[in-house]
């Protein structure tokens, strides 16, 4: 025990030891600390037990620093962080990092802080929603930031004015900033008109006019259908310039016109399926004046991409040929010999394109692999090949083989985390009998929603359900093409499966 409590110590005075608590304590009405252990520390002007380090001198001090230094993580670094989180020894060969974007140290454009922040958002985020085939969306991303980087005249200041309402749509959705960005970009189309018009500015109308495409495609729910109107548009001017013939595979020109030719191909079949008798050139004419409306073709169906034909848009070639010439049941050339012929050599074409083997492992997709590219090629070569077989009925033999293309797309889907494709997700969905299937194909629509930048698959996952539903009601098998027409057609607007 100790010589004393606590206080009688701090005290200074005899203690007379009395437990637990001191009588001297009881009579001084004290609180008694006790005997136990106490743990103290050196005061302020006692250095008997302290232990003290030599202070840094004045003169080796650090030097104050005049500017505070911010480093900001964007968002291509939280991609980044969850690309080397989720990195393992089998992605390694598989996936491609994050591309790191060039800084845009200079704009011929003067842009504001909001304006700035949305073309940031277009190189890192929006822009890998642009629907394009054969062409990575970071490929086409580069191109049109080049365009748009190049000078500040009016059709440059279109296509960046177009690029900020992409942006702006695809990060907030439908709303006043988006429309003044579209309107301002029609404006300034408009004012390009009154110059003329050579190489170079009718890439930058080409490059506007597919950015404001894409714009009426990133509606939440249906698109205006205006859509149509301006790929017309950008398809009148590639005609007019003879873009096609200008264009060399390795150049920018090319990709442009593949992204074009992606989007003409899917209208195809969007307008021999839909059968409501709207005028969408009134609604055109409306949103862009009269000026601008004139100096575009009046009739998209007739508008043609000549000498556009890169070997990986071979499935669309083939994909676009029945949707413009297959005849209807009662057409008298219907099923002639050279019909048939013509049918079966559509078909023994699109079985002889080469697709690159695809491994057996599962996949994790991003858009710039090229096990997602492969895939993405097969399940557009199978849903022609579906949709060909089903459009020209007992025209075409070969049900077996059809059997095994909707079970090879299903087996595909089953290994697909995301697929963001409209078409081939309807033409498979057409297919979708069973219960087993009809969920895979909603989950794997509703995971695509809600995990990557991508406009809303809504309106084709209602399509979907829709011919479920009237599948399970039908007493017989209701014809293909009306199952088509009657789903697609009950679309307000015209929709787009890009």
């Amino acid at each position: 025990m100790p010589k004393g409590c606590g206080t009688c110590r701090d005290r200074k005075v005899s203690c007379d030891r009395t437990a637990p608590r001191c009588r001297r304590c009881i009579v001084s009405s004290r609180a008694c600390q006790g005997y136990g252990i106490r743990l103290s520390w050196p005061k302020v002007k006692v250095h008997r037990r302290a232990i003290l380090g030599s202070s840094s001198k004045q003169e080796i001090a650090a030097p104050m620093v005049s500017t505070a230094w911010v480093i900001s993580a964007s968002t291509w670094d939280i991609e980044m962080h969850h690309y080397m989180s989720d990195l393992g020894l089998k992605d390694r060969r598989r996936l491609v990092p994050p591309v790191m974007p060039r800084p845009i140290s200079w704009s011929p454009i003067k842009l504001d802080t909001q304006g700035s922040d949305l073309l940031h958002y277009f190189e890192q985020v929006a822009s890998y929603s642009l629907a394009t085939y054969g062409y990575r969306a970071a490929d086409v991303r580069e191109i049109l930031m080049r365009i748009a980087l190049t000078d500040d005249t009016a059709s440059t200041r279109a296509v960046m004015l177009s690029i900020l309402a992409v942006a702006s749509i695809h990060r907030f959705g439908p709303q006043a900033q988006a429309i003044q960005y579209k309107t301002s970009s029609i404006q300034a189309l408009s004012a390009s008109l009154r110059s003329d018009m050579g190489m170079a500015e009718s890439v930058q109308h080409v490059a506007a006019g597919m950015l404001l495409c894409t714009f009426e495609t990133q509606q939440a729910a249906e698109t205006s259908g205006l859509w149509l109107c301006y790929l017309c548009g950008v398809k009148d001017i590639i005609n007019a310039n003879d873009l096609s013939e200008k264009s060399t595979p390795d150049s920018d020109v090319f990709a442009l016109l593949g992204w074009v030719y992606y989007h003409d191909t899917l209208s195809t079949f969007s307008i021999r399926h839909w059968r409501r008798h709207a005028t969408i050139g009134d609604a055109y004419i409306k949103e862009v004046g009269v000026e601008l409306a004139r100096s575009r073709t009046a009739d998209c169906k007739e508008t043609k991409i000549p000498g556009l034909m890169p070997l990986s848009h071979q499935i669309l070639c083939l994909l676009k040929q029945p949707c413009h010439t297959l005849l209807e049941p009662s057409d008298p050339q219907h099923g002639t010999e050279s019909h048939e012929s013509y049918l079966r050599s559509l078909q023994w074409k699109l079985m002889r394109i080469p697709i690159p083997n695809i491994a057996d492992e599962p996949f994790q997709v991003h858009s710039h692999t090229e096990a997602a590219e492969n895939v993405d090629m097969e399940l557009y070569r199978l849903a022609s090949l579906v949709y060909l077989a089903r459009i020209a009925g007992p025209l075409l033999q070969n049900k077996g083989g059809v059997h095994k293309f909707i079970e090879r797309a299903f087996v595909l889907f089953s290994r697909l985390g995301i697929y963001r494709r409209p078409f081939p997700l309807l033409i498979f969905g057409l297919e979708a009998r069973t219960d087993n299937r009809r969920i895979a194909l909603l989950d794997l629509i509703t995971e695509t929603e809600n995990t990557t930048p991508v406009r809303n698959l809504g309106v084709v996952k209602s399509m979907i359900q829709s011919i479920w539903v009237q599948d399970d009601l039908a007493r017989e098998e209701i014809e293909y093409r009306d199952r088509l027409n009657v789903t697609i057609s009950s679309s307000e607007n015209l929709p787009t499966f890009a």
